[in-house]
């Protein structure tokens, strides 16, 4: 399916400079750039109502006011991703999945390589499993490499790393808690 995508973010300059960068001799060398900030709401509901679909890849998403874009993609019709892998996002979104779901929009936080991933890998042995064995996996361990020494973090990850190391008891209870966003041990805990 044809589609046409945009680039969009605070500071335009700082966009279309990647842009250019990346894609300069493309295809996509001329992919239009919008400005939108969290602190002006009538550039978000630009942005979201110019879309089908927002994959939001700027972070820390736990220190921004995201859920501002998540709804007006709700009100609006439009899915929404995001790359964050951040639980303590999550756990702010999957308030507004109810709403996603009567609007019949999808709301998919954590797709990237720490969270996507290996979720979509674990998914798949379980399938495997159970459909060549007839067996349930009860336990997965996931090892993730990618983009070696050279590729380093983002600005935006040492952020998210900064926030997440910072944050309350409650919070970082609930980064280690395995079952924070669901899930149960099924031997252990049959009825969920």
């Amino acid at each position: 399916e044809h589609f046409t995508f945009a680039f969009a973010g605070r500071t335009p300059s700082k966009v279309e400079e990647m842009r250019d960068r990346e894609f300069r001799g493309t295809q996509w060398e001329d992919t239009p750039v919008m400005q939108m900030s969290y602190d002006d709401i009538f550039s978000v509901i630009d942005l979201v109502k110019s879309a089908r679909v927002v994959i939001n890849v700027a972070g820390p998403y736990m220190l921004t006011q995201g859920e501002i874009m998540i709804d007006a993609c709700v009100h609006m019709g439009v899915h929404y991703c995001d790359i964050s892998g951040e639980v303590p996002w999550s756990l702010r979104v999957i308030d507004l999945h109810k709403h996603a779901q009567d609007a019949g929009v999808h709301i998919i936080p954590s797709t990237a390589s720490a969270g996507g991933f290996p979720d979509f890998g674990v998914f798949m042995m379980a399938k495997k499993a159970r459909e060549e064995w007839g067996e349930e996996l009860r336990k997965a361990i996931c090892y993730n490499s990618g983009g070696g020494a050279a590729a380093g973090a983002s600005g935006g990850t040492l952020a998210t790393r900064a926030a997440m190391a910072g944050a309350g008891d409650d919070v970082r209870k609930e980064m280690a808690n395995p079952f924070s966003m669901g899930g149960f041990v099924a031997d252990r805990d049959r009825w969920g």
